[in-house]
């Protein structure tokens, strides 16, 4: 009998019924009575109750486990046999036993031809005229990257942005960001180094309302998410504004009544607005005058303690500028010295001449040998002329309006009417966004050009597209059917029709996006020509696949060759070709790669309905009195050996499932589908019968009369296994329906017994299964007795605490009168 302490699931380490509940109790001090025993005695129902109930949840947890051990094997069975991912073992698919055949090409030209399969015709192929290929196209993107092919050398250039070294730049004091937090969201606004706020007045002075007015478009240009977790504009979400006295604060802009305040800043801006103390106090203000926010230098001296990093053919240096500005500490702001000295670094990084730099009009241009790639890239890119890199190859990460510029114009789609909303919005006969031209338009208002190949037009962009998402859509196309990459090295577009054949084409037109792209294109793939005599009859055939099926034989054309002639009475070649010369081919199967795997399928298979069969059929044991064997307490486990435990839980599991009907209807489905599906006397004639033995039926292997069969009628062997539709299933189909019916581990509706039990194979099912239902309400009902039991313990502990102390004070009392009367 297990203790109170126990049962109550108390967190006190002591085993006295009272656990941690120690307080105002007195057991049995003055009474001399043991009160924990006759508690216990007294709750000894409800302790009766609670064993009965962890015994019922422990049979119902032994009950999911065999569940669990039959559907799991059933699982495992359908993934090892009849799963595509199981080449090697998938007795469903033709291709296992069409792959077992091994055919091998005999003949002067057999190295280009191979074969799979197994025919039963006479096949020779005499000759292979012409090889199927798919349409293919090669453009140059040198245009499209600015670059110039002269001499064999390859020069890039850069915009007009420098100038001349000793022209001023102005650089804003605002640089750095802004974070402001908006409820428990973030949004962190950027101002760039070279993106100063102008007055407009020519005074370089910014009212704070022009301040608030830049802050303010830099909200609407940022996204962020609402507390619904949508995507809006921050300024959706935050408003900006200022007063009189120069004070821009933040607060909500919606209807959700959130705190906001500035919640972080860095770089030059932390510093010239002041925030390092509103940061720290989560204000939601800060006050500024007018001012100016730009400070001037020259571009020899803001470009001086920079850097550029050049890559080239993928080995990237780091040239320092302060070291061709100051090379001995003095600043150079002179073009050819600055040109003299940037060569001189790269001479040094990389070899003499194997990058040469020239700075000629104000842009700085790099040359390599054609057929190099070069990168050159910098953080103040932009200040030098090149914003984005400067590459011997098209940069793909560019936009359209970066790569074609005023190219695009031309390219726009246009709706056929317009249809003005009358609030300054227009749209087409469709609902689509147009300008009041017609012009299509994106969400954002930007213009949009189409992109079409071979018809299909692959999608709508704007100038803000970069090139890099249009190629990963033409190659996502299905419908289009061609392919696209791009070479840094050679600087040119291939594209590649899908298919090969004359049903294979690339059709681009000269005007459009594409064809500025890609150039005109109208080109269509090579179908194969081959000659083939099969059982005699000599034709030529046209494929548009090198592949080609032959009554049974798959043939792969590898290479071409010509056909041989016969001979004539003057012993000069005819124009005959000779039938029985060419490329010949002979077929044997590999039985043991098919008797192996089919050998280990029967024994799975008879491993399962011997289990299945034994659970439901096994009667519950019964002791020596005749009373059942039920779960061991742990009281009953503390006075037993791990051997006795073990020995005693075997017993007291059988016949968990006796008259289990789920279980019974599994044996008669996993039997019905051996014995009376498909053709059960062909799987005879191949050696695959059943024996019936003490009421279990199994499956037996005549191994000969397979292996016979492999090599006569390997087709038979194959559809007797693999077949399925309307003329019958084979043995792996009629299987599979016993297994999904049973032990699916997908879909919204699982298998019968995954439903019931759950399986390690379908995670969904761990906590949604009727035995888990079952555990669930045993442990609520556990849960319930145990409070119970407390609640009484705690009743019987009070009444003896009470009874004990009343004794207590009548035995002070006793004391007192003896002690007054002198003991008498």
């Amino acid at each position: 009998m297990a203790s109170i302490s126990s049962l109550m699931s108390s967190s006190s380490s002591s085993s006295s019924i009272y656990g941690n509940r120690t307080n105002n109790i007195i057991s049995g001090l003055a009474s001399g009575m043991d009160t924990e025993a006759m508690i216990e005695g007294m709750v000894q129902g409800y302790q009766q109750k609670i064993l009965k109930l962890q015994q019922n949840k422990t049979m119902v947890q032994w009950q999911q486990a065999a569940y669990q051990s039959i559907s799991d094997k059933l699982v495992e069975f359908s993934r090892k046999y009849m799963s595509y991912s199981q080449s090697t073992t998938n007795l469903m698919s033709p291709a296992f036993f069409n792959n077992a055949v091994i055919t091998t090409a005999k003949g002067e030209y057999a190295n280009m031809i191979t074969a799979t399969g197994k025919s039963s015709s006479n096949i020779v192929i005499n000759s292979v005229n012409q090889l199927a290929s798919a349409a293919t196209s090669n453009s140059s993107a040198d245009g499209l990257a600015g670059v110039k092919i002269q001499g064999g050398k390859a020069t890039v250039t850069s915009g007009e942005a420098m100038q001349s070294l000793k022209d001023n730049i102005n650089l804003s004091t605002l640089e750095g960001s802004l974070s402001i937090k908006w409820g428990s969201k973030q949004v962190t606004i950027k101002f760039d180094e070279l993106e100063y706020l102008d007055g407009g007045d020519g005074s370089g002075q910014v009212t704070p309302q022009q301040l608030r007015d830049a802050i303010a478009k830099k909200l609407d240009e940022t996204e962020m998410t609402n507390g619904a977790g949508d995507t809006v504009k921050a300024s959706e979400l935050i408003k900006v504004s200022v007063d009189g006295s120069g004070n821009i604060s933040f607060k909500d802009n919606s209807s959700a009544g959130n705190n906001v305040y500035i919640s972080g800043a860095s770089g030059k801006l932390k510093d010239t607005l002041g925030l390092a103390d509103e940061i720290k106090d989560k204000a939601s203000s800060f006050q500024v005058g007018t001012q100016s926010y730009v400070e001037t230098m020259t571009r020899a001296e803001y470009l001086s303690d920079q850097s550029i990093q050049v890559s080239l053919n993928g080995v990237t240096k780091t040239i320092a500028l302060k070291d061709v500005l100051k090379p001995d500490g003095n600043l150079v702001d002179d073009s050819e010295i600055f040109k003299k000295n940037l060569n001189a670094q790269l001479d040094k990084a990389f070899g003499a001449g194997a990058v040469t730099a020239d700075f000629t009009d104000g842009k700085l241009s790099f040359t390599v040998q054609e057929g190099s790639t070069l990168s050159v890239q910098s953080t103040k890119a932009a200040a030098m002329g090149f914003d984005g890199g400067l590459t011997t190859y098209l940069n793909t990460s560019k936009t359209l309006g970066d790569i074609l510029g005023s190219k695009l114009s031309g390219m726009e789609l246009k709706a056929d009417s317009v249809i003005d909303n009358g609030d300054g919005t227009y749209q087409d006969q469709d609902g689509n966004p147009v300008d009041q031209n017609g012009y299509l338009l994106s969400e954002d208002g930007k213009k949009l050009y189409g992109l079409t190949i071979n018809g299909v037009e692959i999608g709508r962009y704007t100038e803000d597209t970069s090139l890099e998402t249009i190629l990963n859509d033409i190659n996502s196309n299905s419908e289009a059917g061609v392919e696209v990459s791009f070479s840094k090295t050679t600087n040119q577009f291939n594209l590649t029709a899908k298919e090969t054949g004359s049903a294979g084409k690339i059709e681009i037109a000269e005007n459009g996006l594409a064809g500025a792209l890609f150039g005109k294109v109208n080109k269509t793939g090579d179908d194969a020509v081959f000659t083939a005599t099969i059982n005699g009859k000599t034709t030529t055939y046209t494929r548009s696949s090198n592949t080609v099926e032959l009554d049974g034989l798959t043939v792969t054309l590898e290479g071409k060759f010509d056909a041989v002639y016969k001979t004539g009475a003057d012993g000069k070649p005819t124009t005959e070709i000779d039938g029985t010369q060419g490329v010949t081919f002979t077929s044997k199967t590999d039985t043991d790669a098919i008797v192996d795997v089919i050998k280990q399928m029967i024994t799975d298979y008879n491993s399962i309905v011997t289990e299945v069969k034994k659970a439901y059929t096994d009667m519950p044991l019964q002791k020596s009195d005749g009373s059942k064997y039920e779960p061991l307490t742990a009281e009953d486990e503390a006075d037993m050996t791990e051997s006795e435990i073990k020995a005693y839980e075997e017993k007291a599991k059988t016949g968990i499932l006796f008259m289990d009907r789920e279980l019974s209807s599994l044996y008669s489905a996993l039997r019905g589908a051996v014995v009376g599906d498909g053709d059960p006397a062909y799987l005879r004639e191949i050696g695959i019968s059943t024996s019936y033995e003490e009421g279990l039926t199994t499956i037996t292997l005549d191994e000969n009369k397979l292996r016979q069969a492999l090599e006569t009628d390997l087709d038979g062997v194959r559809d007797a296994f693999t077949k399925s539709g309307e003329n019958g299933n084979g043995l792996m189909a009629s299987i599979q329906e016993v297994t999904d019916r049973y032990a699916s581990t997908t879909g919204a509706t699982k298998g019968i017994l995954i439903e019931k039990a759950g399986s390690k194979y379908a995670a969904t099912s761990a906590l949604n299964n009727t035995m888990q239902e079952k555990l669930e309400d045993l442990d609520e009902q556990i849960a319930r007795w145990q409070d119970k039991m407390s609640n009484k313990v705690d009743y019987y502990t009070n009444k003896f605490t009470q009874l004990e102390v009343l004794i207590n004070q009548m035995n002070s009392q006793s004391s007192a009168l003896a002690g007054l009367t002198g003991g008498y």
